[in-house]
């Protein structure tokens, strides 16, 4: 089949000629960034990432595929301490290269300081922007340049609630406890004992979203 491409404003729209009636498909993006752990291996839930639609107003958004399946998947790919990537969306297996792409973050649970590891130094930074904040300072993780990396930062830091927002919202906080838990984490590997993340922060088991929730 042929494709052809028109961009308009932060939709796109391909139009795919083959032995059936054509077809278009629409695209358009619902967030301007996603953050997964490096861990994660369920699928990426498209309805979290965009919205697809054919010319007759079919919804296609579950039909949409991406080169890597998992934000595991992807993050073993890149091979980096953290990724960023921007996923070229596919139907039908053609690649809607013209199409918005989502724009995912992925990193490691409790690398504050975002190098690729959980050490003592993490620790230190969430207990720092914990002070700042308590002494009415505005702390940030990352050199606030970009705002999206510092939710990441946050994300991976706020162990207990894993928080997107990037900042302290509600009872969604970085405190104390997200100091010494990533310490604990750091701790019982640093002495050979392979502890998983649940076994450190339990209440992560019935916490709405994470991807340890039972």
């Amino acid at each position: 089949s042929e494709a052809t491409t028109t961009t308009s404003g932060e939709a796109t729209t391909t139009t795919t000629k083959g032995t059936e009636e054509d077809k278009t498909v629409s695209v358009s993006l619902v967030a301007d960034a996603s953050f997964y752990f490096s861990v994660d291996e369920r699928p990426f839930n498209n309805a979290d990432l965009l919205k697809a639609t054919l010319s007759d107003g079919s919804d296609v958004t579950n039909d949409i595929t991406f080169e890597c399946k998992t934000p595991a998947e992807l993050y073993e790919k890149e091979g980096k301490a953290y990724c960023v990537v921007e996923m070229t969306p596919y139907y039908n297996g053609e690649a809607l290269a013209d199409a918005p792409k989502p724009k995912v973050y992925i990193g490691i649970k409790g690398d504050t300081q975002l190098d690729g590891d959980v050490d003592m130094d993490d620790a230190f930074d969430t207990l720092q922007y914990y002070s700042y904040n308590a002494a009415g300072r505005t702390p940030t993780l990352t050199d606030g340049k970009d705002e999206n990396l510092e939710k990441l930062a946050y994300f991976l830091s706020d162990v207990d609630t894993e928080s997107t927002a990037g900042k302290n919202e509600g009872n969604k906080t970085l405190s104390m406890d997200d100091a010494f838990n990533i310490l604990q984490y750091y701790s019982y590997r640093a002495a050979g004992r392979n502890m998983a993340w649940p076994e450190v922060v339990p209440s992560l088991k019935s916490l709405p979203g994470s991807i340890w929730a039972e």
